[in-house]
């Protein structure tokens, strides 16, 4: 198996009430680095770089705000 394909199949959609997912964010917040195996995180349309989907998902739990196609950045 190449590297691309364990990459590939070690990734997941980012889930807000995963503390292991918080984690590793916060983890990357930090250190500014995924770490050796990469981004854990599928990147989801529309957003275009996977930090800004997870600081808006993290913002609108937060604020309580539901996730639907009407609240979501175009």
């Amino acid at each position: 198996m190449s590297k691309l394909d364990e990459a590939v199949r070690q990734r997941r959609y980012f889930d807000v009430s995963s503390a292991l997912d918080i984690k590793l964010v916060k983890s990357f917040l930090i250190k500014s680095a995924w770490g050796n195996t990469g981004c854990p995180f599928f990147l989801e349309e529309p957003f275009t770089n996977i930090p800004d989907m997870i600081r808006y998902k993290i913002t609108n739990v937060f604020l309580g705000i539901e996730n639907d196609k009407e609240t979501v950045p175009s």
